[in-house]
Order: C-alpha cells, then structure tokens, then sequence
C-alpha cells in the first residue's frame, strides 16, 4: 500500500548532561513538540483513477476546514488524499474514504494535543447552456453543451420526455445522447450523479406511422382471439389504465372488451369478449350478457374504471362497472339523442346531443343541463349561450379544461374554454380534404376524437377515410388515410380506412381506430 502522507520527519535532539560523580548522572528530555497542522490536501490523479488532473483543496487553519471541489460525474465513495502535516505529527484516518459526507481527520501532535479538521467534497457547478438541434425524430443525435458534466458516461443519464436515451459521449463541456423512439415532445431531463439538470425542450418529428389490423376482418359477432374475433359495424372505443380497450358495437347492440395478455414483456395474446350485452336490442339491465342495449354509441371511462355508454336510441346514459354490471344513470327522454361522450376531473359527463345539436352535462348520480347549444343548427362562435353547432358528433377535454367537439355537419373542430367562450380551432365549415393551420384546413364530416398528454388533437375524418392530426396551435395534418376507402395496411398515406369512426390513445401514442365499414379495429403506432 502506497504512504498516503508526505510528512518530513525530523531527528529527535538529545542534550547530555553531565552531573558531578556525587550527584550521578541525569537525562534530561527536550520539550515535545505541539505542531499540529494540516498544511496540505489534496487529491493526486495518480491516486485516484477517476480524476483527469490533480485537485488541491483550500485548508481554512482559522475554521479548522478542507474543502475541495471536483469535477462531476467523479465516484467519491473511495477517494484517496494525499495529505501534508506538521513535522513530528500524526494524522488520522488513514487511506481511501468515501466522501459522500464529511470526514473528521485528527492531526495529533507529539505532546498528544489534538486537532481536527472537517474535510468536504463537492461538485462543481454544472451549467447547461444549449442543445443542438432542438427538433427532430427519433434517433437524432443531440448535443448538448455547457460546463463540468464529468467524463463517465456511467454517471450521465438523459432522458425525452420521461423516455431514457442511449448515452454515447460524455466531456466536462458536451454531452452526446441519442433520441429515443416514441419521447415525443417535451422537457429533457439530464442526470449527473445526483444533480438534475432540466429546462430544455426537443421538439420530437414523428417519423414513422404505421396502420396495422387489431382485430376482426369480416363482419360477425364471434369472441376469441384476435385471428378469430369478428365485429359488426362497432362505433367507438375507449381504453382503461391497464391497457385495455372498449369498443361499442351499435349493431351488435353490445360492449366489447380487447384484452392483451402478456408473458413477461411479451404480448403473448390478444383476446376480444363480450363484456355486456348480447347481440339483441333491447333496454335491461343486469350483469354482462344479461343486459341489453339499443344502439349504443360513445363511450368513455373514469379513474375506477367505470364506462359510461350513450345508448343512442334508448335515449339514455348507462353505466357499466369492471364486473360488468350495467344500470341506468338518466330517465328516458325520447328527444335526447346521445351520441359521443366524456368526462371531466371532477366526475362530470358531457355527452353530445347529436340531432339537438347541443351539448349535455350530466352531473351525477343522475341531473342533466344544456352545457352550450341552444336546439337550433348553426355555425356561430362566442358565449355558450350564444354558440351554435349543426350535428356534432364526439367531444373530448384537454388538460387545461378546454373542449373539443367534431362539428361533423360544419366540418370543422370546435373549442369551448372554462370560461365558456367557443370558438373554431379548424376547419372553415366547408367540405374538402386540405392539411394547414386554422381556417385553411379542410375536413368531411368529422366525428371521432381524442387528445395525447401533449394536448395533440386525434380526429377521425369520416367522409375522407383518414386520420387527422392537430396541434394546439391549430395546425392540421394527415397521419394515416390517403381519401379513399379501402382496407390496406402500412406506412402512414398507403394505409386505407373504410368510414371510420371512434379514436382513442394508449401512453405510448399509439391509435387504436374504429374501422366501422370495415368491421375492424385497427392500431396506428407513431416513431
């Protein structure tokens, strides 16, 4: 082990003393020494393997502390000093130390007084100045730039948006991250031992979309497994915290469930079954098969995992728990027509109208208000006690509190704010297939919709066969669909969808549509 100290020792003096031969002879010791200093400390690279250059820490003899600073990203659990005493003295502990906290080292003099000193280590300050490029897909290589990162890309750790990059280079001044699929947009964090650093926002590009088949290929009403299952004209779909998806079939007059069971971290099977109803119209409640329905439509679901059905031509909202059990929330009223549903933070329901072309709140167990639309067809922004809608189809909420509702017969995507005032996010009220921001941007009869943890607006374009996207800014593209129907699978326009209907998102981004005409739900995965 090699000497951790660099003490200079000095040779003890002895005097000798001569008596007269009566009185003998006597030795008299030299007073022993009370230096006890630490006049050095210091951490050598060639000690420690981790540090690039030598770091001398400031010894304070007036505060009796050590401080040193090292560079980030250093491992300082078994860090070795290299220290400097006064002569004659001792000093304690000895060897490598972790110096996650303080370290007490005793500097005993050769009279055995005792001095101590409190040694600390810390970090320097890290600054994060930029990244570069501040957009693109995924596997775009980011640098970012800025001051003492440390060098072991094992203490660097940078995630998008919650999603953890591959970490390829790593200097005191740059670090070199590679951007992982699906981050999607939003904050970077970067961590540096035990420092976060965040502030950053990438722009994620979706680079790849790809429509595939879920389930169902011709027209039935068969349970089973993906490869078998069939579906019949099914109208909309929801999905619950575990990953599983809701689909209302009008036809089938039921509530069907896809199930995706695992073995591990992989899918292992897809399983389609009926959760509630069975096949025939009817208006009963009960437990899973034993209930009917009559048309049922929209359809939503809360944090218990409760779904909350518009049964269109029963004229009411029905509830169904996760073991299936189904009852009645409204008193039946001929002239309501229920069509698209959602619910708010606080429990709320708002279910649009259709033909009323208003909407409802429903506030539970079981009161229904006008929320916005006053019974007449129109076109018209402004209070909601003024603002009017012509056949609105789905409605959906934002994070903020802000509705979004397909205004299907004015072809275009309406916003209600909080504080009630509606105005057109998109579309002009014409028909037409046309991507660009605001009024340019043109659709035929819109119906589905939902919304991403980033506030991106998902509508289903029923007339054009596609899948639309839009930005908070109001900023409308295609994702999926090409205007013509068809039942093809693949990348992003090559993809053809027959009328379809209801949308709705998992975390990972990826789509799951109603493909009504063609008796199919199918996935839209985004990289």
């Amino acid at each position: 082990m090699k000497n951790l100290f660099k003490i200079t020792l000095i040779a003890l003096l002895f005097l000798p003393f001569s008596c007269s031969d009566d009185e003998g002879t006597t030795e008299i010791e030299s007073p022993k020494s009370d230096a006890k200093s630490i006049i050095s400390f210091s951490f050598e690279s060639a000690e420690n393997s981790e540090l690039e250059n030598d770091v001398q820490a400031i010894v304070s003899e007036s505060e009796n502390t050590i401080t040193a600073e090292l560079p980030n990203g250093i491992d300082i659990s078994t860090l070795v000093p290299t220290i400097e005493i006064s002569e004659l003295s001792t000093v304690s502990p000895s060897g490598a130390q972790d110096f996650n906290s303080s370290i007490t080292y005793k500097v005993t003099a050769e009279d055995e007084s005792i001095m101590e000193y409190v040694a600390s280590v810390n970090f320097k300050a890290i600054t994060l100045n930029a990244m570069n490029p501040e957009s693109g897909p995924k596997n775009t290589v980011v640098t970012f730039t800025g001051t003492n990162f440390g060098t072991d890309t094992n203490m660097v750790k940078v995630f998008f948006d919650d999603i953890e990059a591959e970490v390829q280079q790593v200097s005191q001044t740059s670090i070199v991250a590679v951007v992982p699929p699906k981050a999607f947009t939003g904050v970077v964090r970067i961590l540096i031992g035990e420092q976060e650093l965040n502030g950053l926002v990438f722009d994620y590009q979706i680079s790849d979309v790809q429509v595939s088949i879920l389930a169902g290929v011709t027209q039935g009403f068969v349970d089973g497994n993906a490869a078998i299952a069939q579906f019949s004209f099914p109208d909309d779909i929801t999905i619950d915290q575990n990953g599983d998806l809701f689909i209302t079939e009008g036809f089938n007059n039921s509530v069907r469930k896809i199930t995706f069971e695992f073995e591990g971290d992989l899918l292992a099977d897809i399983v389609i079954s009926t959760l509630a109803g069975n096949g025939s119209s009817g208006f009963l409640d009960g437990n899973g098969q034993n209930a009917q329905f009559d048309a049922p439509t929209g359809i939503t679901i809360d944090n218990d995992g409760n779904l909350y059905i518009s049964d269109t031509f029963n004229h009411t909202i029905r509830r169904i728990t996760s073991s299936g059990e189904v009852s009645t929330l409204l008193a039946v009223d001929p002239v309501f027509d229920p069509r698209g549903i959602t619910i708010d933070s606080e429990g709320n329901i708002y279910v649009i109208d259709g033909s009323n072309h208003r909407i409802s709140k429903v506030i539970l167990p079981n009161e229904i208000n006008t929320f916005v639309g006053d019974g007449i067809s129109g076109f018209i922004n402004g209070d909601i006690t003024n603002a009017r809608f012509s056949f609105p189809k789905d409605i959906t909420i934002d994070s903020e509190g802000n509705f979004y509702v397909t205004d299907s017969n004015n072809n275009s995507v309406r916003k209600i704010t909080p504080s009630g005032t509606v105005t057109t996010l998109a579309g002009d009220g014409t028909s037409g297939f046309e991507d660009g921001i605001g009024s340019e941007a043109k659709f035929n009869f819109p119906q589905g919709i939902t919304i991403d943890i980033e506030d991106n607006l998902y509508v289903v374009d029923v007339g054009n066969h596609s899948i639309r996207k839009i930005t908070s800014s109001g900023m409308v593209s295609t994702i999926a669909g090409n205007g013509t129907s068809g039942f093809n699978s693949g990348v992003g326009s090559e993809a053809q969808f027959n009328q379809p209907r209801g949308i709705t998102i998992d975390s990972d981004g990826n789509l799951f549509v109603v493909d009504r005409g063609n008796h199919s739900i199918r996935k839209i995965t985004q990289d």
